[in-house]
């Protein structure tokens, strides 16, 4: 199974060597995860848990 590119791209940077290059924050790694699922019109699946209240930087 391929896995949405957007998908990968977050996925490897979490995964990288270089701790510069991974995602500083779990929030972070979070905002991108919603971003595919919105771009995949998936309404079932939340990268938040329901009642959590986040203020981006």
């Amino acid at each position: 199974m391929d896995l949405p590119p957007m998908l990968e791209r977050i996925v490897m940077s979490c995964l990288a060597r270089d701790p510069a290059r991974r995602p500083r924050t779990a929030i972070e790694t979070a905002v991108g995860l919603q971003s595919v699922l919105e771009s995949l019109r998936t309404e079932e699946l939340y990268a938040w848990p329901k009642g959590l209240r986040v203020t981006l930087p």
